[in-house]
C-alpha cells in the first residue's frame, strides 16, 4: 500500500491511497488525482506503483515536479520524500520491504491405470475400466463421467466432461463391436 498526504503551506489537504501501476496526477477531470489548483497543470505527473517501486515521471508540467526541492523528470521515489506539484506539497507512506510470495507445487494430475484384464480404467474412476476416449484431449472415462445428449431420431452424443470434445467409443475385446439388435435401433429411431 502506498498513500501520498497533500498540503499547502501549513494546511493539510488529506491523503490519497495510489492505484497499483499508473497514478495520474492534474488538473484536468481525467485524471486519477484531481488537483484543482492554478499552480498544477492539466496533466502535471504520473505516480508509478510496482510490487517493490515507486516512481513519479512529469509530464511536460508549466510549473515542474520537485522531488526533495529537486526538478525531476523520472525518478524512483522512497518513503518520506516530499513531492511537489506546483505549490501542492505532497509527503510520500509506503514500504519498500518487499512480497514473498511462497512457491506451491503444482496440483497432482490425475491419470488412467492399466486394470488388472490389460485395460485402462477411467480417469475419474481408478477402478472402473473406460469406455470413451477423447481424440482432443486423450483421456478416458467410463459411461459415468461422459456427458451424454440424444435426440429424437438421431444418434447419441457423448462429449469429454473435461474439453467437452465428442468422444469415441474403445473397443477393448479385439475391436468388434458388440451388434445392436432390431429392437433397439427401432428404439432409437423412434426414441425411447
Amino acid at each position: 500500500m502506498a498513500r501520498i498526504h497533500f498540503q499547502v503551506g501549513d494546511r493539510s489537504l488529506g491523503s490519497r491511497e495510489l492505484n497499483w501501476g499508473v497514478t495520474r496526477i492534474g488538473r484536468a477531470r481525467d485524471n486519477d488525482l484531481v488537483i484543482d489548483h492554478p499552480s498544477v497543470s492539466i496533466h502535471h505527473c504520473e505516480l508509478v506503483l510496482g510490487l517493490d517501486s515507486l516512481l513519479v515521471r512529469d509530464c511536460a508540467s508549466t510549473n515542474g515536479t520537485f522531488v526533495d526541492g529537486q526538478s525531476v523528470r523520472e525518478t524512483q521515489l522512497h518513503p518520506g520524500q516530499v513531492l511537489r506539484f506546483g505549490e501542492i506539497e505532497g509527503r510520500l507512506e509506503y514500504s519498500e520491504d518487499r512480497v514473498s510470495v511462497p512457491e506451491l507445487p503444482p496440483p497432482k494430475q490425475k491419470h488412467s491405470v492399466t486394470l488388472d484384464d490389460g485395460t485402462v480404467s477411467c480417469l475419474n474412476h481408478p477402478n472402473v475400466r473406460a469406455t470413451r476416449r477423447c481424440p482432443r484431449c486423450k483421456k478416458m472415462f467410463c459411461d459415468s463421467c461422459i456427458h451424454h445428449l440424444s435426440f429424437r431420431g438421431s444418434a447419441d452424443h457423448n462429449f469429454c466432461p473435461q474439453c467437452s470434445a465428442e468422444t469415441e467409443l474403445i473397443a477393448w475385446d479385439g475391436g468388434e463391436r458388440k451388434k445392436k439388435s432390431v429392437w433397439a435401433l427401432i428404439k432409437g429411431v423412434f426414441g425411447r
